[in-house]
């Protein structure tokens, strides 16, 4: 009955990559503290989610294949969405903050030689403006891959893509609940009083005050993202994988400067979607 139903051999290598996010989401939550009910919702809703995966091979058998696989190409998208505020459920920041004070310290040992007052110096207005307009594509980089490999009639390149994407933004959600820290925003002394606000900052704040996790993800998974998109593209595609990458410089700074992330969450952000390309190459 279960042979007949699960293809497990059919399933594609960023699926698997999903599988192995969700599972240890739920065997983490056996080592965090966490309420009942919420480990219990942890485990009815990825059970449910990977029979669904695991379903999908059947799927593409018994109806159209070419609808299952546009659905398998754009899945991934609100899997990482999910994953996310998973890892948001294990997340609780310690009350002596000991985590953001060891995340300071590395933003001043980054920043000691003069490159410190990038994030507390004033600039122009514009600048900021430019840098936080810079960080709002971090919501739409991701999937907007995907969609240049379909205009380029690349979609057969989707789960390569996926499988570095996915592998860097979940090492990012994954590590986050072992590192619970509060954004370095959300810190008094870490916000940036002088610099009234712009229009965009205040949407990326109320993007992060009623869309967000309100923890700090560490490493950055909108770096590990974007660092990972623009790297999948890279080769197929020279010119779309070297404007993400400028997208992505400027992802970095923004994230940096607007004080949405620390620097080592930016460091580490991009050194997991390093380490996920150079993986995807060898397997």
């Amino acid at each position: 009955m279960v042979g007949s139903g699960f293809h497990f051999a059919l399933l594609r290598r960023s699926e698997w990559i999903c599988v192995g996010y969700f599972v240890y989401i739920v065997l983490l939550s056996f080592f965090i503290k966490v309420p009942l009910r919420r480990r219990c919702w942890l485990v009815v809703m990825n059970a449910g989610l990977l029979t669904g995966l695991f379903f999908l091979p059947r799927a593409a058998e018994s109806t159209s294949g070419w609808l299952v696989s546009i659905l398998r190409d754009w899945l991934p998208v609100p899997l990482i969405l999910f994953g996310y505020h998973e890892s948001g459920r294990l997340t609780f920041p310690r009350a002596d903050r000991s985590f953001e004070k060891a995340f300071l310290r590395w933003d001043e040992y980054l920043f000691r030689t003069g490159l410190f007052h990038f994030v507390k110096g004033s600039f122009p207005r514009w600048f900021d403006a430019v840098l936080e307009f810079s960080y709002l594509q971090c919501y739409v980089i991701v999937p907007s891959g995907i969609a240049v490999l379909y205009l380029a009639k690349q979609s057969n390149l989707a789960d390569q893509y996926w499988s570095v994407v996915l592998a860097a933004v979940f090492t990012a959600y994954g590590l986050t609940p072992l590192f619970p820290a509060q954004p370095p925003r959300k810190l008094t002394d870490e916000v940036p009083s002088s610099r009234d606000p712009s229009l965009l900052r205040r949407f990326n704040l109320w993007i992060h005050d009623h869309a967000s996790i309100k923890v700090n993800t560490f490493p950055s998974g909108h770096v590990a993202g974007a660092v990972a998109a623009s790297l999948a593209l890279m080769r197929p595609l020279p010119v779309a994988g070297a404007c993400y990458l400028a997208i992505t410089v400027g992802i970095t700074l923004g994230s940096v400067r607007g004080r949405y992330h620390y620097s080592v969450d930016a460091v580490a952000g991009a050194l997991a979607a390093v380490a996920a390309y150079l993986c995807n190459g060898l397997f």
